[in-house]
């Protein structure tokens, strides 16, 4: 009995630890005025600011971002897919930066749900982020959505002229093919 018991256990820790790995794709519903509220902690390292087009300051927001097109990418230090999807993420900005016809046309941000500077550092320092990753200790992401967010999530925006965003995709979990997910960006 003790075993079938602890089968179970185990079984249910599966089940639950896996949930969604796999499954079908969810969607994440984000109110694009929503988003672009929320105050995010600027990017410490100068080369990172110079790539999203920011003045140096302690704080900003997604529509001050110099782009056409923002990926976000919400992960955490912790989380064991956004760990090992680091290397296609890594290859996505690549193709997306390679793709750009110009320099501002397509930016690459990471946010770190809960997650501090210093985890946000480690994350980048092990896995060789390119890009620039800010820390969310405060959850502040999920709190403006109003949702629990799934590690990892990409919400792909539109920046308009007038510093307002449109929301072009989002997708929760594990990327897939690489390509197949720039073709989904690329969608009008």
């Amino acid at each position: 009995m003790f075993r079938i018991t602890v089968f179970l256990m185990v079984c249910g820790a599966l089940v639950f630890a896996t949930n969604g790995v796999g499954a079908k794709t969810e969607k994440l519903e984000v109110n694009p005025s929503v988003l672009k509220a929320i105050e995010l902690s600027g990017p410490e390292r100068v080369t990172d600011v110079q790539y999203l087009g920011l003045s140096k300051g302690k704080t900003f927001h997604i529509g001050q971002v110099k782009a056409d097109l923002l990926l976000i990418e919400i992960f955490s230090m912790y989380c064991p897919i956004c760990q090992a999807e680091a290397p296609k993420v890594n290859k996505l900005y690549e193709l997306l930066r390679k793709n750009s016809k110009h320099e501002e046309k397509t930016k690459v941000l990471g946010i770190g749900t809960g997650n501090s500077q210093y985890e946000v550092d480690v994350f980048k320092k092990r896995f060789e982020i390119p890009f620039p990753l800010v820390p969310d200790p405060k959850f502040n992401m999920e709190k403006a959505l109003n949702t629990k967010i799934r590690t990892p999530t990409f919400i792909a925006v539109k920046i308009l002229p007038d510093s307002h965003i449109k929301i072009v995709h989002t997708h929760i979990g594990p990327l897939g093919n690489v390509e197949e997910f720039i073709k989904k960006l690329k969608k009008p």
